[in-house]
């Protein structure tokens, strides 16, 4: 008898879980949140380190950002937020910096990161 309970709370756990998960995929991208992630990034964009790494907080940053472009109306505000945040918030050479770490993490996010793209 405790082992069947014992399993229905490790089964109860691991659905909950899931749904948690599914629930942080399809959340709105808001520009609070981007600039926040963007922001573990700064010892990269002000040449304090060479490169972010596989691992590092700047890496799962990109990584959770990469998350947000779940589909393509998530992608179009993450286009507009990544770029009018680094555009708005950065010199043209940390902005340039900002638009290379999808690339060294290994992460798509699904449009082009430069200073000019035009989300629109």
């Amino acid at each position: 008898m405790m082992k069947m309970v014992s399993l229905r709370v490790v089964i109860g756990s691991w659905l909950l879980v899931i749904v948690v998960v599914d629930t942080v995929v399809v959340l709105a991208v808001d520009c609070i949140t981007v600039a926040a992630l963007l922001s573990t990034c700064s010892e990269f964009v002000n040449n304090e380190t060479k490169y972010p790494y596989l691992g590092s907080s700047c890496c799962k940053a990109m990584t959770t950002l990469g998350y947000f472009a779940y589909n393509d109306i998530d992608r179009h505000a993450l286009c507009f937020c990544f770029i009018g945040v680094i555009n708005a918030t950065y010199t043209p050479d940390e902005a340039n910096a900002f638009c290379t770490l999808p690339g060294f993490c290994g992460v798509s996010l699904g449009f082009l990161t430069d200073p000019t793209t035009e989300c629109g």
